[in-house]
């Protein structure tokens, strides 16, 4: 599979996608990249189980992808909000909390998972209200955008927790009820 490297850029009157060849070229070694699974080696040489994957795409996202689209001034932020999502899928979303769990401002962490919705990384669903102001300010739930990144970035995950993310995805819910 040949996969190019793009990046959507906001705010541009165009709408045009920016493919960045040489930086990609620079990260392979002077080489065009042919494949996202370039990288499908551990550092001793061996091959990455396919499962392993998805980890290294996300990281790929998360540390060069969205710091060349958004103003991300602490990527290891995004890496914890995505590990969070992908231990608890389904997690009632807060801003307030998680920002005083995780010491950083709330605007933040609300841009954060703004950010990782807009690189389909994740997807919110919100507590219903006829009022749709209303369903913007309750509580959301998150998931994660793949089952796949769930396996992969969380050790022990309960079955029926990743049966509901699935079904979540596939019916692309939008609204929940409590």
């Amino acid at each position: 599979i040949i996969v190019l490297y793009a990046c959507i850029t906001s705010g541009r009157k165009d709408k045009k996608n920016v493919f960045n060849y040489e930086e990609m070229k620079k990260i392979n070694g002077g080489k065009q990249m042919r494949s996202i699974w370039a990288k499908g080696k551990t550092s001793g040489g061996k091959r990455k189980h396919p499962t392993q994957k998805p980890e290294w795409l996300l990281e790929r996202v998360i540390y060069k992808d969205l710091s060349g689209v958004f103003p991300i001034s602490y990527p290891e932020l995004l890496s914890q909000l995505i590990r969070l999502c992908a231990e608890r899928p389904g997690i009632y979303v807060d801003y307030r909390n998680i920002a005083n769990d995780l010491k950083y401002d709330q605007r933040t962490i609300a841009n954060y998972f703004s950010y990782l919705e807009y690189a389909l990384l994740i997807i919110k669903i919100y507590n219903y209200s006829p009022n749709l102001l209303t369903s913007e300010k309750k509580m959301k739930r998150v998931y994660l955008a793949n089952t796949a990144f769930t396996l992969s970035l969380s050790s022990k995950i309960d079955s029926s927790l990743l049966i509901e993310q699935f079904y979540a995805i596939v019916f692309q819910a939008k609204f929940f009820s409590r």
